[in-house]
C-alpha cells in the first residue's frame, strides 16, 4: 500500500510540473496580494517559547530528584519481564506509574523488549521515470559526469529529522534523485540529528537533503549543522520543507547550501541545482587517501577508518591505492588470516534478511562482537541510479562505533554483490570481528556471496514451495545454514522447515535448518548465531580465504576484460587457480608439446620423402615448428 502511495503521488507531481493538472498559486495563477497569515516575524509559524521547554525540562527534573529511585528501577523491571512473556503489561504499566516513572522511561523500557518499528518507505519499490522525460535525461547525464570526476556514483542522504510524519516530499525526492542517477539513502521518518550525521558519514554521501514540516527548522537544522561537524562530514547541506522567507537568509549563515519551500515544486530543477553543488570545485578537492596508511589502521583495531576504506574501494580511479589497502591487510601483513567472521545473508525478496539482521547484530553486539554491515541493493536499469534503504530496517545506536552500516548499489553486476564488495570485506575483515555481506533480493543464480563469505546463510519465509521448487533453485547449492523466518507463523514454518530438511537430504547434505522470528520478542536468533559459529570453527580458514582471494580477482579481472579475457586463461575452471599461475603454465606446456610436436614430426616426413641430408631436414622441421607456433600465437 506504502508503494502504490508513493507512486499515486509521483504521477500527480508529474501532471502539475507538466501542467497537466492546476495547481492555483503553484503552476498558475501565482500573483497574489500578500496573505495575512504569512505576516510578522513568525512568517505564520507558530512556535514554542524556549522558556516553556526549560520550564518543562526542569518540572521533569525535579519529579526524578524527588521521587523513589528504587521504586521506579523495581516497577520498569517487571515492565520488561511481563512485556517479554504473554501478560497483559497495562497492571505492569500503572504500578511503574503509581511509582513515578516517566512517559520517556516507559516508552524506552518497551523499546528495550519490543525494538523500534520502522516503517515501510515504499520508495523501493517505486517504478523509474520514463526515458521520454529529456529534462530528467539532462540531469542524468550530467550525473554521470560529475560521478565519473568524483570516481564513484553521486549519492545523496535524506533525511527526515525530528517528529515530522510527513514523508511525501522526502520520498519524491528519493524516487527523483534515483530516477536522475543518484545512489540515495534514504532512511524513512523521525530521525535524530545524530542518526542522520552517522549515516551521512558512514555512507560516504556527497550531500544531504533535509526535508522538514513541521516548522521546527530553526531548531533542528543547527542540530543537524552540528552532528555533521562533530562527525567530520564537511558536504553541501540543502533544506527543504515549509520555511518562511525570513529564516531563509539564516539558515544559510549556518551553514546550509540551498533553501527549498513548496513554491519549489519542480523537482527536477532541484536534482540539476544538487549536482551543480557537488560539482562545484571546491567540493571536489579532497586529500589524497593512502590505502598503506588506512590498511595500518585496520590492523590496529581503528574502527573509524572504515568509511574512509569503503570511499576508497569504491572510488573507480584510485586502483593503486585500493591494491595497497588489500596488500597492508592481507594474510602476510597480518601474520595470518584476519580474524572476524564473514557472513553472507541471502535470499529472495521479501524473506526478511533485513529484519532479521536487525536482530543478530544486536545480538551480537550484546555479546560485545563489533559488526561491520555491507548491504547491497539492486540499481536500476533505467537510469543507473540506486535506492538504498536496508540500513532504514537495522535498528543501532548512532553512538555505537562498534557498529558500521554501508549500503552499495550492485550496479550492472550480476550474481548480488556490488562491484566493490569483495575487497571491502576483505579490508574490513582486518579490525571487525563479524562482516556481514547482505545481497540484492536473489532468485535462482545470484550466489557470489559464496565467493567471499566463510558462512553463508540463506533465508527462506515459509510458504516458499514444496521441496521440488527447493531443489530447483540454484541458491539451495551455497548454503552452509538454512533459516526459516517468520517462525511464529507456526504449522506454514513447521512444513517449510521439514521441506527444507528433505531438500537438503536429497542434495546430499549436511545443511542445518534454524527457524528463527524477528517479531518481538524474537526467538532463535542465539541459536542462528551458534550455528553459525559451529561451522566457521569446522572451516579450514586459510584454504577458504585463498579460494575467496583468487575468485575475487577472478571476479574484477573479468569486470575488465569480459568473458573473452577469462576464456584468455584457459576458461573459468583453469584460471580458478590464478594468480597463482598453475593454469597458465599448463596451457604453455601444451603448447610447447604442439610446437615440439610439429618439429619432430616435420622433420621426421622430410627424411622419409628423400631429403637430400640431415640438415635440409630440419631445416623442414624449423618451418613446421614456426607454423604451430603461429597456430598457438592466433589461438590464444
Amino acid at each position: 500500500m506504502k508503494a502504490a502511495l508513493v507512486d499515486s503521488h509521483r504521477e500527480r507531481l508529474r501532471r502539475i510540473e507538466t501542467g497537466e493538472q492546476i495547481v492555483v498559486g503553484l503552476n498558475r495563477y501565482t500573483d497574489s496580494e500578500p496573505s495575512p497569515l504569512l505576516q510578522g516575524a513568525d512568517g505564520g509559524i507558530l512556535t514554542v517559547d524556549p522558556q516553556v521547554e526549560a520550564q518543562q525540562r526542569e518540572a521533569v527534573a525535579q519529579w526524578r530528584a524527588s521521587r523513589d529511585q528504587a521504586a521506579v528501577d523495581d516497577a520498569l523491571k517487571e515492565l520488561a519481564r511481563v512485556a517479554e512473556g504473554d501478560e497483559n503489561i497495562m497492571a505492569a504499566t500503572i504500578a511503574a506509574a503509581h511509582a513515578g516513572a516517566t512517559t520517556g522511561e516507559w516508552a524506552q523500557t518497551l523499546r528495550d523488549v519490543f525494538g523500534e518499528f520502522r516503517a515501510p518507505t515504499g520508495v523501493g519499490e517505486a517504478a523509474a521515470a520514463a526515458d521520454s522525460d529529456a529534462e530528467l535525461a539532462a540531469v542524468r547525464n550530467e550525473v554521470e559526469r560529475v560521478s565519473e570526476q568524483l570516481g564513484r556514483t553521486l549519492k545523496i542522504l535524506v533525511g527526515k529529522p525530528g517528529l515530522d510524519g510527513h514523508s511525501n516530499g522526502a520520498e519524491q525526492i528519493a524516487v527523483r534523485a534515483r530516477d536522475a542517477g543518484m545512489d540515495v539513502v534514504y532512511d524513512g521518518i523521525r530521525l535524530t540529528p545524530s542518526q542522520i550525521a552517522a549515516s551521512a558519514l558512514q555512507e560516504g554521501v556527497h550531500v544531504v537533503g533535509l526535508s522538514i514540516l513541521s516548522g521546527s527548522h530553526r531548531e533542528l537544522i543547527p542540530s543537524v549543522m552540528e552532528a555533521l561537524r562533530e562527525r567530520g562530514v564537511d558536504v553541501p547541506v540543502v533544506v527543504g520543507g515549509i520555511i518562511p522567507e525570513a529564516d531563509v537568509e539564516p539558515l544559510k549563515v549556518a551553514g546550509v547550501a540551498a533553501v527549498y519551500t513548496p513554491k519549489d515544486f519542480d523537482i527536477t530543477k532541484i536534482m540539476r541545482d544538487v549536482v551543480t553543488l557537488v560539482a562545484e570545485p571546491q567540493r571536489r578537492s579532497f586529500r589524497r587517501v593512502n590505502g598503506a596508511e588506512l590498511g595500518a589502521r585496520l590492523r590496529e583495531g581503528d574502527l573509524s577508518a572504515a568509511p574512509a576504506v569503503l570511499n576508497l574501494v569504491e572510488n573507480r580511479k584510485a586502483r593503486e591505492e585500493v591494491a595497497a589497502l588489500l596488500h597492508a591487510t592481507a594474510p602476510a601483513a597480518l601474520g595470518g588470516e584476519a580474524p572476524a567472521h564473514i557472513v553472507g545473508v541471502t535470499g529472495p525478496p521479501g524473506a526478511g534478511k533485513s529484519t532479521l539482521l536487525s536482530e543478530l547484530v544486536r545480538a551480537w553486539r550484546a555479546g560485545g562482537r563489533s559488526v561491520a554491515v555491507l548491504a547491497v541493493d539492486p540499481s536500476s536499469k533505467r537510469s543507473g541510479g540506486a535506492l538504498l534503504g536496508d540500513r532504514a530496517r537495522i535498528a543501532f545506536d548512532p553512538h555505537d562505533d562498534g557498529i558500521f552500516i554501508r549500503s552499495t548499489a550492485a550496479g550492472g553486476r550480476l550474481g548480488g554483490l556490488a562491484p566493490a564488495t569483495r575487497a571491502a570485506a576483505h579490508a574490513l575483515a582486518a579490525a571487525f570481528d563479524i562482516v556481514v555481506i547482505e545481497t540484492v533480493g536473489v532468485g535462482q543464480s545470484e550466489t557470489e556471496v559464496a565467493e567471499v563469505a566463510d558462512t553463508v546463510a540463506v533465508i527462506v519465509q515459509p510458504g516458499s514451495g514444496d521441496v521440488l521448487q527447493f531443489l530447483k533453485s540454484g541458491i539451495m547449492e551455497i548454503p552452509d545454514v538454512l533459516v526459516v523466518t517468520k517462525a511464529d507463523l507456526g504449522e506454514i514454518a513447521l512444513r517449510a522447515r521439514r521441506d527444507l530438511n528433505a531438500a537438503m537430504r536429497s542434495l546430499g547434505g549436511r545443511t542445518k535448518v534454524v527457524a528463527v522470528s524477528s517479531i518481538a520478542p524474537p526467538s532463535g536468533i542465539e541459536d542462528l548465531i551458534a550455528a553459525l559459529d559451529e561451522h566457521r570453527d569446522q572451516l579450514d580458514l586459510r584454504k577458504a580465504r585463498t579460494a575467496a582471494r583468487r575468485a575475487s580477482a577472478l571476479a574484477d579481472f573479468a569486470a575488465e576484460h569480459g568473458e573473452r579475457g577469462v576464456r584468455e586463461l584457459g576458461g573459468r575452471r583453469a584460471a580458478a587457480d590464478f594468480p597463482g599461475g598453475e593454469a597458465r603454465m599448463k596451457g604453455w606446456a601444451v603448447d610447447l608439446v604442439i610446437m615440439l610436436g610439429a618439429f619432430v614430426a616435420g622433420t621426421l616426413l622430410a627424411l622419409l620423402f628423400g631429403a637430400i641430408n640431415t640438415g635440409t631436414a630440419l631445416a623442414f622441421g624449423q618451418i613446421a615448428f614456426g607454423i604451430a607456433g603461429m597456430y598457438v600465437i592466433v589461438r590464444r
